[in-house]
């Protein structure tokens, strides 16, 4: 098991350009024209193998043309099963196309673990489940990332600071979506398509504390304790599995929850508890859409302990399931109604 970083250009020469930027090119297995090289020392090496670790950083070699370090674009169906993946934060190069995304894991042994900091493009499809993807991309870093099969996940995605967009969007017809056990935004912007959680079984649980995530999936007991989470769109197909709800639907601190379904479909929060102090359940006034939100599935007790939840859209219809109730307590808590606000 190696430790390798990407280099990226041949060695630093000017011979055998037409493998600049292969991820799985190494010279016939370490020549020193390979476009890796060990950690500890710099020699040049063999292809990252299952079990190795890869850094790719300010190591790699840096164009003056494109005034970024080398990038990854081409021997990218890779599959390869590293211990660890560290993108720096110092490292601008693009990974990926918008074609084919760069095809590995992090899934073979401890500490089964990727870590993107980069300021470049970055497109990664996982190919095995895998236990933590922390990123905090640097300024200007994008990061769009998939899954290659159905069963395939990420356990914990913590997503710290950067653009990303979660699900299907590359054109590769096998790459499903993605998948994540637990998603904690703590200040980034996150975009998770229809795709993001595409059968039974595999919602996603959401913790937030910061940030913004639209998100067009399924969910699992959300817990939103700061920034601003989106669900639904008036633009983006829901798919069969969209638009479901898992649990319980939690607010506190600052925590604000947007619920947009499309027109002609129902969108259900089985119950929710609210505990403030100025958390907000929006059901999106401003937007003219037909979509029917309901409340409940049998006899479940919503909770306003703290916060504000705002029922006033005169556009979609907001409907309680069986014997669904809301129970608000008189603390300050403000409950808005389809005609006039109501303050206990």
């Amino acid at each position: 098991m190696a430790s390798l970083y990407w280099q990226g250009n041949n060695g630093n020469t000017s011979s055998d350009q037409a493998n600049m930027g292969d991820w799985s090119y190494d010279n016939a297995g370490g020549g020193a024209l390979s476009n890796w090289r060990i950690h500890s020392t710099g020699a040049a090496s063999a292809v990252p193998a299952a079990g190795d670790t890869v850094y790719i950083d300010t190591r790699a070699y840096y164009s003056t043309s494109t005034l970024r370090y080398a990038d990854i674009t081409a021997g990218l169906v890779s599959g390869v099963s590293l211990n660890a993946l560290y993108i720096s934060s110092g490292y601008s190069g693009n990974i990926g196309t918008a074609s084919q995304y760069l095809e590995v894991d992090v899934a073979n042994a401890a500490p089964k673990e990727m870590i993107i900091e980069g300021s470049g493009i970055i497109r990664i499809c996982n190919t095995a489940t895998y236990d933590l993807c922390i990123v905090q991309l640097a300024t200007g870093g994008i990061l769009y990332m998939g899954c290659d099969n159905l069963g395939e996940r990420v356990t914990t995605f913590i997503a710290k600071t950067g653009t990303i967009y979660l699900g299907d969007y590359e054109s590769d017809v096998t790459t499903v979506g993605f998948v994540a056990g637990t998603l904690q935004n703590t200040g980034a912007t996150i975009t998770g398509d229809a795709d993001c959680t595409p059968s039974a079984g595999l919602d996603t649980i959401v913790n937030q504390t910061g940030g913004t995530t639209n998100w067009n999936a399924k969910l699992n007991n959300p817990e939103i304790n700061g920034g601003t989470f989106n669900w639904g769109t008036l633009t983006t197909s829901p798919g069969s599995n969209a638009y479901v709800l898992t649990g319980i639907l939690t607010l506190r601190g600052s925590g604000v929850f947007n619920w947009t379904p499309l027109d002609g479909v129902k969108s259900v929060i089985p119950q929710f508890e609210m505990y403030g102090p100025t958390c907000i359940l929006d059901t999106n006034l401003t937007l003219n859409e037909g979509g029917v939100r309901e409340i409940g599935t049998a006899a479940e007790v919503s909770k306003i302990w703290a916060g504000e939840a705002r029922f006033n859209n005169p556009y979609g219809t907001i409907q309680f399931a069986g014997t669904a109730k809301i129970s608000v307590k008189s603390d300050g808590s403000i409950l808005i109604p389809q005609s006039a606000s109501v303050t206990f």
